[in-house]
């Protein structure tokens, strides 16, 4: 097997092997953050609908689709018409920014959500929702909510990225020291590819070209 590419350009592929490496650590700790950010969205909205009711006066959550034209917002709750009186507080939505630190939701027209409220009838046979005592707004919940975590700039990603370097430097230096052990004895077809492939490991490529001197 010939590896003579890690031997002439050991330094260099040790160095990449720790950028590649910690891309992908930081790929999988985002991935992490966005599924345990969209996991605690689903179990809000889960908790919503365990009170959703058909419209009737009182306190209660329903669901149905979202609209809004100019200044009017209603909901389509089964062909019933659902008028929302007053402001809206997107507890969970389909789409969301982060701005000095703060988190906010919107939901688009169409969208299926979730209302919590106090509800009364009107004319016409439609319904009104307000806001329930001591809330800003209609609460609303996207039923399939979107994952917003903490944004990774400006200060996130670059201890993430350090991070992942830092232990990916250290695993293939552990791992290059060990492979550069070969102990006392003749230089084996396995000694040889072990020595070859610590020269292309962090801090190991000296020692690993010496002792690959010494064996031909």
């Amino acid at each position: 097997m010939d590896l003579e590419l890690l031997v002439e350009q050991g330094e260099v592929i040790g160095y990449a092997l720790i950028g590649v490496l910690a891309l992908l650590g930081f790929t999988v700790i985002h991935l992490l953050r966005r599924r345990g950010d969209l996991k605690r969205a689903r179990m809000a909205v889960h908790l919503a609908s365990l009170s959703i009711n058909e419209p009737r006066p009182g306190p209660i959550a329903v669901t149905g689709s979202y609209h809004e034209a100019t200044t009017q917002r209603w909901l389509e709750c089964n062909g019933q018409r659902v008028a929302i009186d007053g402001g809206i507080d997107v507890v969970r939505g389909t789409r969301a920014r982060w701005r000095d630190g703060a988190r906010t939701y919107t939901v688009g027209t169409g969208d299926t959500v979730i209302a919590i409220g106090v509800m009364s009838k009107v004319g016409g046979g439609s319904w009104r929702l307000v806001a329930s005592p001591g809330e800003s707004g209609v609460q609303l919940f996207a039923a399939k909510p979107r994952a917003a975590p903490p944004p990774l700039f400006p200060w996130r990603a670059p201890l993430f990225l350090v991070l992942c370097g830092g232990i990916a430097f250290g695993a293939l230096y552990g791992t290059g020291s060990a492979l550069v052990d070969v102990g006392p004895g003749p230089c084996t077809d396995t000694a040889r590819l072990r020595l070859q492939i610590a020269a292309a490991l962090p801090l190991a490529h000296d020692a690993a070209l010496d002792r690959l001197a010494r064996c031909r």
